[in-house]
């Protein structure tokens, strides 16, 4: 039955080119007027195509890039000074003939106004919006896709005449799109087997064969230019790209629950350590398996090593691997946008306050399942459609689900959720049950859970902790000490975990130490959300203020709130509670409490290190370096033993991590406090004086690194070198009348040197710039 509002295929050729005219005009204006909130986009691709150009980049790091897009970045710099505005201008075309494409393959099975609709929900989509702003290589991918598919349904609803050209045009688009990423790889054989089966448009089966041919030929050249690109570039014989095993480790070990790319502790932090270096962790990945094992690993076996690790948690906790995996597959079709590149998250603000006419992804979702349902009838005429989704579903099912990742199959579920409405308007009657079907998806797809309210905070705490870090930083140094302390303050009480890498150097807090000078700003702890709570208990236990942290943390315990804090900390209550036990020393009760977290957080590295540290039964060991790596197992360790006081066992481990990481300053300076604890006061000092000729800050560990210089000072008083350090320590903690007192000793003691009088006449000026100290001395 034709629906009275069909248009005419014969009127309407013309409508192609004003839909792109309009997606042209909609998503320029729209694109060009958003702006990261750091004023520049997203740097990786940029940042490796002029590391190419130059020669900078290593030959297999090329291998962690997309390499189509690495390719046109290359290209971008080459021909253009600027080569921000043309990538801009290009994905904002690639997403309009997207959205045209998209219509003209609605048009194939359904009517003007629902394919129209299919188009509006294409050019409002924010995830669409958002992606075609960010420089990664989805634009691409979203037009490849589109592409292959409309080309590849009008072979299928095409004369013979057109077979062997749509073919040939469908099968390089597939080609274009695994040079982009590799992820739909397995369509290269299953749409072949589609065409051989079902295709009824060919005359004879000679001629699909050539058919098949025309659209695979396009796809095998892609293939072996991605093998012989490797075998150059990392001399391995492999078809795939950008780390696989990584991928898989990052969505399966004990700290993922799949919504997002969760590193090694260690690898994250490292990551501080490797500046100017685009996605550096992928070469961190490399670097900590290479060095453990001490073989020069193929970037095959590097991947073999991640992913066995990750694989070894999926055996031993099989029923985790599914919950996360029933997890995954919720957020795929969830309208919470989880972004893993914080420009996306800036565009996602700002988009909502735009007053824009955004579609709903939940409604999307909605619509997409019910046609996915609607489909399976005409699943032979669909197949290609539903190989597409469950491909990459299949793909971050074994890795990690984040909204990036998602956006490149939009087009297909736009086209079952078509079929959603076509069902409606040609029956009516049906229209209460789909209504109905979308209420009841409301709060699996619409209603956020505990993790994606986590997620939502702990983007704002870590965006707004960074800025007030570099706010306090720049404070400093105009010698605005007050105003510079209350940004170290706010921004500490963004992130309370990081206590360790968020004092500024220069800055006095008191004796009581940071955490507690940073409570002083606390308003009305009353009103604080789950996430808040934990975060004020955590600064509460590192003020030593044990009584109302544990308070705090036995009534979240009893609550059940499912935090997720996956790259610093644990996100188990009962994790700090067993830390609070342990500084009362009850460690039966500290015991206990630690087991409680692992339970709740199989595999937990926090969890683990602490029980062995605590119990020294090598069953926690074993499965800490099972399903983590070693470095990051001693690292953990040897902090463990460190807060139990057993300086002797903690440098057993930390030196591991000296010996594999040398340029890891917190580690350095963790071991060098830990060597000063165990008594051997000389390597202490030697390995912290290392640590200060390469960089400043952030400090930690006051009282005992003071020890440690003042304590080379009392052996050796006619020393000026250790009289300089002292002082520069002095200096680092804010503490400018004993640095510029030991800064004088070193003077007179040593040479007269422009270093030390021009850091002498800077610390006069810190002196009297700063209000606190010339009314009080040190003390606040």
């Amino acid at each position: 039955m034709r629906l009275p509002f069909t248009v005419h295929k014969s009127k309407c050729r013309a409508i192609p080119l004003f839909l792109l005219l309009i997606a042209l005009l909609v998503h320029s204006a729209v694109i060009l007027n958003l702006s990261p909130a750091s004023g520049r986009p997203f740097q990786k691709y940029l940042s490796g195509a002029e590391k190419l150009i130059s020669g900078d980049l290593p030959s297999e790091r090329i291998s962690d890039f997309s390499p189509l897009y690495l390719q046109y970045h290359v290209l971008l710099n080459k021909v253009f000074k600027n080569p921000v505005p043309p990538a801009f201008g290009s994905n904002i075309l690639l997403i309009s003939l997207s959205a045209m494409f998209l219509f003209m393959t609605l048009r194939f099975f359904f009517p003007f106004l629902i394919s129209l609709a299919g188009y509006l929900i294409f050019l409002f989509s924010p995830e669409i919006l958002i992606y075609e702003k960010v420089m990664e290589p989805e634009p691409f991918q979203i037009f490849f896709i589109t592409a292959m598919i409309y080309f590849l349904f009008r072979y299928y609803k095409s004369q013979k005449s057109l077979l062997n050209r749509n073919l040939v045009l469908s099968g390089i688009f597939l080609a274009l799109t695994l040079l982009t990423r590799s992820n739909l790889f397995f369509l290269v054989i299953l749409i072949p087997v589609w065409l051989y089966f079902y295709s009824k448009r060919a005359g004879s089966k000679q001629i699909d064969l050539r058919a098949l041919s025309s659209f695979v030929i396009p796809s095998i050249a892609a293939i072996l230019l991605i093998i012989l690109m490797n075998v150059i570039n990392t001399g391995s014989f492999s078809f795939y790209y950008q780390n696989p095993g990584y991928i898989l480790f990052e969505g399966n070990n004990p700290n993922s629950t799949g919504q997002s790319a969760i590193y090694p502790p260690l690898v994250d932090d490292m990551a501080y350590e490797y500046t100017g270096e685009p996605d550096v962790h992928h070469q961190i990945y490399r670097d900590f398996a290479r060095s453990i094992t001490g073989n020069d690993l193929s970037i095959k076996e590097v991947n073999s090593f991640w992913s066995k690790k990750a694989l070894n948690f999926i055996v031993d906790h099989p029923f985790r691997f599914v919950k996360n995996s029933i997890l995954k597959l919720h957020y795929f079709f969830h309208d919470y946008r989880r972004h893993d590149v914080i420009e996306a998250n800036d565009y996602d603000s700002k988009l909502k306050g735009s007053g824009l006419p955004l579609f709903p992804f939940w409604i999307l979702s909605a619509l997409a399942l019910s046609g996915m349902i609607i489909g399976i009838k005409r699943y032979p005429e669909f197949f290609p459609l539903y190989i597409v989704v469950l491909i990459q579903l299949g793909v971050l099912l074994a890795g990690y689900v984040s909204s990036r990742q998602r956006v490149s199959v939009i087009v297909v579920l736009i086209f079952f959720s078509c079929l959603s409405l076509e069902l409606i308007l040609k029956k009516p009657k049906l229209i209460p049950v789909l209504l109905i079907v979308i209420v009841i998806g409301v709060p699996s797809l619409l209603i956020r859970n505990d993790r994606m309210q986590e997620e939502d905070f702990l983007w704002g705490v870590y965006g707004r902790s960074a800025e007030l870090w570099n706010e306090a930083r720049m404070e400093r140094d105009k010698f605005n000490f007050e105003k510079a302390r209350e940004f170290a303050a706010g921004s500490l009480i963004l992130t309370p975990w990081l206590d360790e890498g968020k004092r500024p150097s220069g800055l006095y807090f008191g004796k009581k130490g940071f955490s507690s000078y940073s409570l002083t700003y606390i308003v009305d702890p009353g009103k604080f959300t789950f996430s808040q709570k934990l975060n004020y208990a955590i600064l509460l236990l590192n003020s030593d203020k044990l009584d109302e942290s544990e308070k705090i943390l036995e009534d979240l315990e009893k609550r059940g709130f499912t935090f997720k804090r996956d790259f610093d900390h644990s996100s188990q209550p009962s994790y700090y509670l067993g830390i609070i036990k342990m500084k009362r020393g009850d460690s039966e009760e500290a015991l206990e409490c630690f087991k409680t977290a692992l339970h709740k957080t199989p595999g937990s590295p926090f969890a683990l290190s602490r029980l062995f540290a605590l119990t020294g039964e090598k069953q926690y060991l074993k499965k800490l370096e099972r399903y983590f790596d070693r470095i990051d197992s001693s690292y953990l360790i040897g902090r463990a033993f460190f807060d139990l006081k057993m300086y002797h066992s903690s440098v057993k481990y930390l030196s591991y991590v000296r010996e594999k990481l040398p340029e890891y300053r917190r580690g350095n300076i963790l071991y060098a406090v830990a060597l000063a604890g165990s008594g051997d006061l000389i390597n202490s000092y030697n390995i912290y004086t290392e640590v200060l000729k390469k960089r400043g800050e952030p400090v930690m560990f006051e009282s005992q690194t003071i020890r440690i210089f003042r304590s080379r000072v009392e052996k050796q008083p006619d020393n000026g070198i250790a009289h300089y350090y002292l002082g520069l320590i002095y200096e680092q903690y804010g503490l400018y009348r004993e640095a510029l007192k030991s800064l004088l000793e070193s003077e007179k003691l040593m040479e007269k040197t422009e270093i030390i009088s021009k850091r002498i006449k800077e610390l006069r000026k810190k002196i009297g710039s700063d209000q606190n100290i010339r009314n009080n001395g040190q003390h606040l």
